[in-house]
């Protein structure tokens, strides 16, 4: 797709950043030819064989303990890719024909985090696994800290056609894929939509090059807004933009958790990742990333009291959650919609989403900004994906 900046309607944290022109297109990269074998997505490296039907059945927690076993071959100097040998080919050029297990029906999706699958051969999709080297620094503002490839699968742009080059996409804000064909946003990013028509873009990283991966667009069909939403206070930030088709799974396209209702998280090392500028007001290209600490409530109304633009009298609505108030880490304009996850307690790199980036006061100057509390509008988004018969656990 081809992305360009777009214009900003007002300055809380959803000015668009400005990208280039991009296309993007999967690609399967060889390694030195002294070694017999491709680099191919770790998905597809099965037992030590290029299995191209085999997506989704090799979990990140099941490969950790293989790579510890020494049971999987050697990583290519792509992320999260494998050396992996080529199945046997007939001389007459005929492939094996394709299991029966290589179905059309879109997998079931789960968002049950208490269900670990039982081997690694598992047919479900799971939600919120994320993919990451060991090695990594976080801080969405600034020049660096670049999210890697595949590292949030869940995270997506919400852009909208150009009026007068319907190829063009602007960038409006961020998004998380929830479901194959539902994005959960902030809903002051969903009514930035208007009459134009929004596309989703997901798997995307680095809006300036060609990745190996490539990224999936889907127009939306419908878009769903909390009733009780105010978009003075920006009480109640949330919306469900439904895709006209599913996304297909992979590894830089996944689904994320949802808390449970009942959660109270208070988690030191939540993440957020976004396209939005920095400090400088530098647009990014490149998905960035921050850690960024979940406030208390009461400490977060205390520190936005003392802000003049935010009064003495203020009250924290019971729709919002705070996080970060560290200097120079911060979510910062263009980041509107996007994720707040955290952590799931005994889960290995499995995250749920706490917050949607709705607002916040300067940024980057310590003080702590203001989220969506996802858990409390879990029946809500449950009853609404039971309208559109989809399945949510």
């Amino acid at each position: 797709f081809h992305l360009v900046s777009g214009n900003s309607e007002d300055s809380l944290n959803i000015i668009p950043t400005t990208s280039t022109e991009q296309t993007l297109k999967f690609s399967t990269r060889r390694i030195p030819a002294s070694v017999d074998c491709a680099c191919v997505p770790f998905y597809q490296c099965i037992n030590g064989t290029h299995d191209k039907h085999g997506i989704n059945q090799i979990t990140y927690k099941s490969i950790k303990e293989d790579i510890q076993s020494n049971l999987l071959p050697k990583p290519c100097p792509e992320f999260y890719t494998w050396c992996c040998n080529e199945p046997y080919k007939p001389a007459d050029g005929r492939f094996p024909p394709k299991s029966a297990d290589n179905t059309q029906t879109p997998p079931h999706i789960s968002h049950d985090r208490d269900k670990e699958a039982s081997n690694s051969s598992r047919k479900t999709t799971e939600c919120g696994y994320r993919q990451r080297t060991m090695t990594f620094q976080y801080k969405i503002i600034g020049k660096n800290n670049e999210a890697q490839p595949k590292e949030f699968p869940w995270t997506v742009m919400i852009t909208t056609k150009d009026g007068i080059n319907p190829k063009l996409l602007r960038y409006l804000c961020g998004g998380s894929l929830i479901h194959e064909r539902v994005v959960l946003t902030a809903a002051h990013c969903a009514a930035k939509i208007g009459q134009r028509t929004a596309v989703i873009v997901a798997g995307e990283h680095d809006t300036r090059v060609e990745e190996q991966d490539p990224n999936q667009e889907r127009p939306v069909t419908k878009i769903i807004t909390h009733p009780a939403y105010d978009d003075d206070t920006l009480h109640n930030d949330i919306a469900l933009l439904v895709t006209d088709e599913p996304f297909i799974f992979a590894p830089n396209v996944n689904i994320l958790c949802l808390p449970k209702e009942e959660d109270v998280i208070l988690d030191s090392d939540c993440l957020v990742a976004g396209w939005g500028k920095d400090m400088e007001g530098d647009s990014h290209q490149v998905l960035k990333k921050t850690t960024l600490p979940i406030v208390p409530r009461d400490v977060c109304q205390l520190r936005l009291r003392e802000i003049e633009e935010v009064g003495a009298d203020f009250e924290l609505h019971e729709s919002f959650v705070c996080a970060g108030g560290v200097e120079r880490k911060d979510t910062c304009q263009g980041d509107g919609g996007s994720p707040l996850i955290c952590p799931i307690k005994g889960k290995i790199d499995r995250y749920q989403q706490v917050g949607i980036v709705a607002w916040g006061i300067k940024c980057g100057e310590a003080l702590p900004a203001v989220y969506v509390n996802v858990a409390r509008f879990r029946s809500w988004i449950d009853g609404e994906m039971k309208k559109l018969n989809f399945i949510t656990e």
